[in-house]
């Protein structure tokens, strides 16, 4: 019974391995790619932030602000932006560590190869 289930964990554990290189590859070979995928690349302290604007430019302005553990807010946000845009101009900032933006030191710097 020991055997088996050291050969599980063996098994669990390579698996976790392989799924780690591959995203590691696929990563790299698509970032070019998502760039300016969406949005716009501002520059802010010297590192790059993402803003989506969108809607009518004289009216008031709304802006978007995600809370933690969103990925891609100008993404996530789009359905809202949306349906506000007809009545305002709606601004959604990602900011650093979140979707493309930059990371910083504190957040998602390491774990974009920065």
């Amino acid at each position: 019974m020991l055997k088996i289930v050291k050969w599980l964990i063996f098994g669990l554990f390579m698996l976790l391995i392989a799924g780690s290189v591959w995203n590691a590859i696929c990563r790299n070979l698509e970032k070019d790619d998502v760039k300016d995928a969406y949005g716009k690349a501002v520059t802010v302290s010297g590192k790059r932030m993402v803003v989506d604007i969108s809607g009518k430019k004289d009216a008031p302005v709304i802006v978007l602000l995600p809370g933690y553990g969103s990925p891609s807010p100008v993404l996530e946000f789009k359905p809202l932006a949306d349906r506000l845009s007809k009545n305002f101009q709606v601004v959604t900032i990602e900011p650093f560590g979140y979707g493309l933006s930059d990371g910083t030191k504190q957040f998602g710097e390491m774990s974009r190869g920065k």
